[in-house]
């Protein structure tokens, strides 16, 4: 396979990643925040801020799959170790820790009524990773200011498996 294939190849395999995020973070993400401030009045307004959130993480994994499309380029060229690609996977790699920080403030930030920045993560994590149980998907309880709604079996899940969530 020469160097020309190996570049359209991954090329596509680019542009199929750049059209899943599309479908994504255009489609996905605005409706479970519909879904959320539906099912979870109290977080209804951490909606736009939660779109947000997940716009700017599609910010930076855009300009991630533009420095690869660089990269695909110069492999195209037959120019696969320059320069050019190694200042591409210098500011790849300086995007994804930038987005590794992002993530770990985050769900470093203390649970509650603190403000918006602990709202949008309590609005991902208490909306969406809250499965069966007192405890989350991810390890993390229920926030103290959140308490867990049971039916009369004592069942807290909904019908989706999502745990029934609402403000004390």
């Amino acid at each position: 396979m020469s160097q020309k294939q190996v570049a359209g190849w991954l090329k596509g395999i680019t542009l199929s990643i750049a059209g899943m995020g599309l479908l994504f973070f255009g489609l996905v993400v605005p409706y479970l925040a519909w879904d959320m401030a539906v099912t979870y009045p109290d977080y209804a307004a951490l909606r736009i801020p939660g779109i947000l959130y997940g716009w700017g993480i599609a910010v930076f994994c855009y300009a991630i799959l533009y420095q690869f499309w660089k990269v695909c380029v110069q492999i195209g060229r037959d120019n696969s170790f320059s320069g050019e690609n190694a200042r591409s996977f210098v500011v790849i790699s300086r995007l994804a820790f930038v987005l590794a920080v992002v993530w770990f403030c985050r769900n470093s930030v203390p649970r509650g009524k603190a403000g918006a920045w602990t709202g949008i993560s309590d609005f991902y994590d208490s909306a969406h990773f809250y499965q069966c149980g007192d405890r989350g998907a991810c390890g993390g309880a229920v926030p103290s200011d959140l308490q867990v709604v049971r039916d009369e079996a004592g069942c807290g899940v909904d019908n989706i498996g999502r745990l029934r969530i609402v403000r004390k």
